[in-house]
């Protein structure tokens, strides 16, 4: 990558304008051509140093509720459980990661379905029994955008930002819903992107944009922009780290933790006897020493001595979220009819 790539990156993943062009929007920003900038960035997708563009969507504000699950799967197991787990279209991210308790997903679902009852089926099917069901009690962050020039800085400028308040909540009417469907979909990296989008969905561009900004503006949409590779820009460190930090601490420390671009994720957790942490945070570094300095330096003043660090082994799955109530409606009707099939093998089940 050139010194524009590295410029159009960081421009990139922030940047994206909801308008007509953003494209050219983004030329103007760089002092290049629009078509320079899809030609670059459609390199970049071929190289898989992009992932994709697109908008991030705010499911709380959906009415679906999700849940993260901490499984200890035997190492033989791990496949199979995985093949079993992923199957739930609300299941987003799947890792297997260092620690007794290997496997972690995410798993989210409409509010008409019992998401903890839905997660104890899904370990049921996996024949898992030994897990955590970590509610979420209050979220910090959820963002990630990388510095293409990080790695040349000091190690120990870890590029504090400022965290946004997490918005309102709005009502969805069944438009809506189409539209945050398709949002599912990668923007088009070509001149119009929105266009195509909105002859898709049988309105104007303009409709469709003032929609988009909306979402936006009330907190829905929580961003526009590039999805960048961690591994392609040398991130190749990733760690959930986990901390057991003092009742009147929690929100200070919290907070300090989301001003940093390295963490991407930071929540507070359901405790248990057994584990005592509270605060969840998602960490990207470089490499081991890089990651060992910034966990220093975040504890500099805090002194929290126990903490967990759970490195990430493997990616078992990751994809965008399904708003589609059908595909969560086919996935119970098939494991209730593969259940009573069971039932009736087993001579559990009288026909009345």
């Amino acid at each position: 990558m050139d010194n524009i790539d590295k410029k159009l990156i960081n421009l990139i993943q922030n940047n994206f304008e909801l308008i007509p062009a953003p494209y050219e929007k983004i030329g103007i920003l760089l002092g290049i051509s629009e078509e320079e900038v899809l030609t670059r960035l459609k390199r970049m997708k071929n190289e898989k140093i992009l992932r994709y563009i697109g908008a991030s969507i705010d499911y709380t504000n959906l009415n679906f509720n999700g849940i993260l699950v901490a499984a200890k799967v035997p190492v033989g197991e791990i496949d199979k459980s995985a093949s079993i787990i992923n199957s739930h279209p609300g299941i987003t991210h799947n890792y297997l990661r260092k620690d007794e308790y290997n496997m972690w997903f995410t798993i989210s679902e409409p509010d008409s379905y019992d998401v903890e009852k839905t997660a104890k089926k899904i370990l049921n099917l996996a024949k898992l029994k030994d897990y955590m069901l970590l509610k979420s009690e209050k979220k910090y962050k959820l963002n990630f955008s990388l510095n293409a020039y990080a790695k040349e800085s000091d190690d120990l400028n870890f590029e504090k930002i400022k965290t946004k308040k997490i918005v309102k909540e709005i009502q969805i009417n069944n438009i809506d819903r189409r539209i945050i469907e398709e949002l599912k979909q990668p923007f088009p990296i070509i001149n119009r992107p929105f266009y195509e989008l909105s002859r898709k969905l049988e309105m104007s561009e303009e409709e469709l944009l003032e929609k988009l900004l909306y979402y936006k503006n009330s907190g829905l949409i929580r961003k526009v922009g590039a999805i960048i590779s961690q591994k392609e820009l040398g991130y190749n460190y990733n760690a959930l780290v986990l901390w057991n930090v003092e009742e009147h601490k929690i929100d200070f420390f919290a907070q300090k933790l989301s001003s940093f671009k390295n963490i991407s994720h930071c929540y507070r957790r359901t405790e248990f006897p057994h584990w005592k942490f509270s605060i969840y945070s998602m960490i990207h570094c470089y490499d081991e020493n890089h990651f060992e300095k910034l966990i220093q330096f975040l504890n500099e003043d805090e002194n929290v001595l126990d903490y967990k660090i759970l490195q990430t082994e493997k990616e078992l799955k990751k994809k965008r979220m399904s708003f589609s109530d059908l595909e969560y409606e086919k996935w119970h009707k098939y494991n209730l009819i593969n259940k009573l099939n069971s039932f009736k093998k087993e001579g559990n089940y009288e026909r009345k």
